[in-house]
């Protein structure tokens, strides 16, 4: 089953997404706070170990109107061959490309659509002989076989943090024997991003010219604060700031 497009009602920020198609690559450009990340974590929460709260997911503003039988996110489908293989053998039909919409809503609940496709196909059928199944029967037994097929949605996210300080050395040291942590891999990036290495920086660290490792730093700072205000132009940035003896990095925005 192939997911072709999706749209999401009544979820945090979003009153209605109105319909996203997706391709094999699809990529979602907004603002920051714009509802992107809102936007994919509901399609997450279609099909997911995690599920949709009432309490924590319902628009602020809108509480009159809360009600679990809203629709949070419907998808679109294609069958692919099995899955048609397997509505034509119940049908006696053959079909070609079938869309399936399924909805799900606060209840987490799946509320399905019989494709049009299939329902022309039962509403032509003759009446059942004994021992058959009802029309009723065969599209309850269709429509299960479907829905047990949708696909698990994965949500990931490259955000990492960085405490605000690093130990050369202890970095240094975990780098050699190739057990760098996660928020070693962050620190290292950062210094990239500000023009600096590790090696450089030790080699510094043991000169002993702490004025000028900090004018140096300080001038790093600069370069990596400057380079996150490019990117980031909706919000006020805090600067980056880099100590002799400790390092302390804030990328939040400014409050």
């Amino acid at each position: 089953m192939k997911l072709t497009g999706f749209r999401v009602f009544s979820y945090r920020s979003i009153s209605d997404s109105d319909f996203v198609s997706l391709e094999k690559l699809t990529v979602i450009v907004g603002k920051n706070e714009s509802g992107k990340t809102s936007l994919l974590k509901a399609l997450h929460k279609f099909n997911s170990k995690e599920t949709f709260n009432i309490d924590k997911d319902w628009p602020r503003g809108r509480r009159k109107d809360k009600n679990l039988e809203t629709i949070v996110c419907t998808c679109h489908f294609f069958l692919d061959l099995s899955e048609l293989t397997f509505v034509n053998k119940a049908l006696g039909t053959d079909l070609k490309a079938v869309e399936f919409l399924v909805s799900k809503n606060y209840k987490n609940t799946f509320v399905p659509k019989t494709p049009k496709e299939i329902q022309e196909a039962i509403s032509k059928m003759t009446p059942a002989t004994e021992g058959a199944k009802t029309p009723a029967e065969l599209e309850k037994e269709i429509l299960a076989l479907l829905l047990s097929k949708i696909p698990t949605f994965i949500y990931m996210d490259d955000y990492r943090t960085f405490s605000g300080n690093a130990h050369l050395d202890q970095v240094n040291q975990r780098k050699s024997q190739n057990q760098l942590s996660a928020e070693d891999k962050t620190f290292l990036t950062i210094l990239e991003l500000s023009g600096l290495t590790l090696e450089s920086e030790l080699k510094k660290a043991s000169a002993g010219n702490k004025e000028e490792r900090q004018f140096d730093l300080s001038d790093a700072s600069a370069t990596l604060t400057r380079d996150i205000a490019e990117r980031w132009k909706q919000k006020k940035y805090g600067a980056s700031d880099f100590r002799v003896g400790r390092f302390i990095e804030e990328l939040t925005p400014a409050a």
